[in-house]
């Protein structure tokens, strides 16, 4: 699994993406189901062809512009998580300080 996040992270990294290795661990952990608590205690763990498909696939979306909380489905605010589709807006943090004020 370290293996897989590494070149995850390796590959976003020369798209200068400014978080690489943090998107890289979201979309291990969604392809594979683990937290990221299980990601560190499985890191010898060899994936499967069909995981490995799955992470390029989500890989390429993110290459291609796509968000990755839109990649993934949901995103967090304000400690909660809301499913995101086409129809919605992806909350942002400045929106969260917002209603702190």
């Amino acid at each position: 699994m370290a293996k897989a996040l590494a070149g995850a992270s390796a590959k976003l990294e020369r798209a200068n993406l400014p978080q690489a290795g943090f998107e890289a661990r979201l979309l291990l952990q969604h392809v594979t189901g683990y937290n990221f608590a299980a990601l560190i205690a499985r890191s010898e763990e060899v994936l499967g062809d069909e995981t490995l498909s799955a992470l390029d696939d989500l890989l390429d979306e993110r290459l291609g512009g796509k968000p990755v909380n839109r990649i993934l489905g949901h995103a967090e605010f304000y400690g909660r998580r809301f499913g995101l589709s086409g129809a919605t807006l992806e909350p942002r943090a400045d929106t969260e300080t917002l209603i702190d004020v």
